[in-house]
């Protein structure tokens, strides 16, 4: 009798054994799922982060590690299980992998720029873009106000569409060298001079604004820094006669620009 107890306990003691085991691989509850951008997914729990740059994820099942970049990861979900519902088919709560720097996805900069050429100048103006973290580009709009400071240019107020692309980063994502394109039109401000070619009093009309270079961007906190283009200004402008307003002929400007900027 006492024999055929202890078989009866060590059978239920096994019985138990097999019934943990099996749920917990059928329901990993608390298990991290990460998807990647190739489409491959791997399950397991995240025991090390580093914001901005990668994640390591120990797999329970395969009992090994593996680190994933984030730029590679296409999201991070959680496998949790539903009250009342089966333990085999846990439900799947989604979190957005996490970013060091520039998570907001509208900024604002403020600029002021000088530079020199064909004429100098001095400006000022503002961007508002939008930031598309996965493609480490940014887009929006822009109104800036130059003024020629030696008097053979054109004071001009430019409305453009402004786009920048992120070619490096460092410091866990605190600096980035980024390239940067304006393109737009400009807006004459009023500017009248004496063509010594034509022999008439001359206005400046509006015309073509295309403004490139690079940008190196520091940020100061976690989304407001500042940063410094280094760029080429090519702008046009269509020259009128006063008293007709007659086109006489299309007028251009090349000027090398340095523009500094507070974003936020």
């Amino acid at each position: 009798m006492k024999n055929l107890i202890e078989k009866a306990i060590l059978l239920l003691f096994f019985q138990a054994t097999v019934f943990c085991a099996a749920s917990a691989q059928t329901n990993p509850v608390g298990t991290d799922v990460v998807h990647l951008k190739s489409g491959q997914t791997h399950l397991g729990i995240i025991i090390e982060q580093k914001p901005g740059e990668s994640i390591r994820l120990w797999r329970t099942v395969e009992a090994d590690t593996l680190t994933f970049a984030m730029d590679s990861i296409d999201r991070i979900t959680k496998a949790a299980p539903v009250a009342g519902a089966s333990t085999t088919t846990p439900t799947v709560q989604t979190t957005a992998p996490s970013r060091g720097f520039n998570t907001n996805p509208l900024s604002v900069a403020l600029q002021v720029s000088t530079g020199g050429g064909d004429y100098s100048v001095l400006g000022f103006g503002a961007i508002i873009q939008k930031h598309f973290p996965e493609e480490r580009a940014w887009a929006g709009i822009g109104l800036h106000l130059l003024g020629a400071q030696n008097g053979n240019g054109v004071n001009t107020m430019p409305i453009v569409y402004h786009s920048s692309y992120e070619i490096t980063s460092g410091g866990k994502g605190r600096l980035g060298t980024l390239g940067f394109l304006d393109l737009g039109y400009s807006v004459n401000l009023g500017s009248n001079y004496f063509d010594e070619i034509a022999q008439v009093n001359v206005k400046y009309g509006n015309g073509f604004y295309f403004n490139t270079g690079l940008r190196f961007r520091v940020n100061v906190l976690r989304n407001a820094g500042i940063w410094l283009d280094l760029g080429y200004l090519y702008q046009t402008s269509k020259l009128r006669d006063v008293e007709t307003d007659k086109k006489l002929r299309k007028k251009s400007w090349n000027v090398f620009q340095i523009k500094s900027a507070v974003f936020f």
